[in-house]
């Protein structure tokens, strides 16, 4: 079979749709990407070991936090830019996360380079993400994202992965003691 470059998107497409169905199909996992990378997926909440989670979806590309100055304010330099539509992205798919915090657990899924060969790119599919952008910016785009004071966390966890560009996202696990509720604390306020 010759793969033409219509060929592939047409397979892309139809894996992509595939996809999207098995992910409807099966309770609390949701479909990835709408329109304009709009969340299509509904949040979870789930009880685990004496802890509340939410669970929610980010589709699209995930961005490490840059690197920002005084300048960035008027500048707007294009990192900057891209980080702030991530952190737009993550707030909308969170929707209103009810509690303070105590762990979060995040998932990100990288698109693998364009430039990589089709040989390449089905080796690298699903195995660790061991480049830049680093686990530590990543996951303080998603403190950022979500939370004015992150010092309530005490738990956090990151995991990378390669996949197909379609595929890229980022699945963000809130994890809150059940019988907290904003007791007069000094983290009282640490959400958004």
């Amino acid at each position: 079979m010759i793969w033409t470059k219509e060929k592939l998107e047409e397979t892309r497409r139809l894996a992509a749709a595939q996809k999207a169905a098995r992910d409807l199909a099966m309770p609390g996992v949701s479909s990835l990407v709408g329109i304009n990378h709009e969340p299509i997926h509904v949040k979870t909440t789930v009880v685990e070991a004496g802890f509340e989670t939410v669970s929610f979806t980010v589709p699209g590309e995930v961005v490490g936090k840059p690197r920002m100055t005084r300048r960035d304010k008027w500048q707007k330099r294009e990192c900057v830019l891209h980080y702030r539509d991530y952190c737009d992205r993550i707030r909308a798919a969170a929707g209103e996360v009810s509690h303070l915090p105590d762990k979060i657990r995040a998932v990100v899924y990288i698109a693998m380079p364009t430039s990589w060969s089709q040989r390449k790119k089905q080796q690298m599919n699903g195995q660790p993400h061991q480049s830049k952008p680093d686990s530590s910016n990543i996951i303080k785009g998603i403190e950022d994202a979500l939370f004015e004071e992150d010092s309530c966390l005490w738990a956090i966890s990151l995991e990378k992965f390669w996949c197909w560009s379609e595929d890229a996202r980022t699945e963000v696990t809130v994890f809150y003691a059940k019988s907290k509720e904003g007791n007069g604390s000094p983290t009282d306020g640490c959400l958004r």
